[in-house]
């Protein structure tokens, strides 16, 4: 494997430990290190629903927070175009640019990795 490679595997492992910082003990020991996941390619993937979703309210902060724990937020769902059952999602702003982003189809390419040592 080559060093560019490593790095963006503890990359994506680094945000991943970050995004989980607040449940990290329970979350951290099922992540593994980065030399355990293959690289499969990059995939192509279409979107094909936007979805709208609770998230915490890192926006607000005193009484507001706590009158307001959560917020919507808005995923934009995608699948591999090739067939297979690999999904990705993204965050849209709105519900309108999230609709907006599906019913233009835009491909996006992501790299894939798979667990090779579970």
């Amino acid at each position: 494997m080559d060093t560019c490679a490593k790095a963006e595997k503890e990359f994506y492992r680094n945000f991943i430990c970050a995004w989980l910082e607040q449940d990290k003990d329970r979350y951290l020991s099922a992540i593994l290190p980065a030399d355990s996941y293959e690289d499969k390619g990059v995939y192509t993937f279409s979107p094909y629903r936007e979805l709208p979703v609770q998230v915490q309210n890192t926006g607000a902060s005193g009484r507001d927070r706590r009158m307001n724990p959560t917020k919507t937020a808005y995923m934009v769902c995608y699948q591999d175009i090739s067939g297979s059952s690999y999904q990705w999602s993204g965050q849209a702003l709105t519900r309108e640019l999230g609709q907006k982003i599906v019913d233009a189809g835009t491909t996006v390419e992501r790299r894939g990795f798979i667990s090779c040592c579970i």
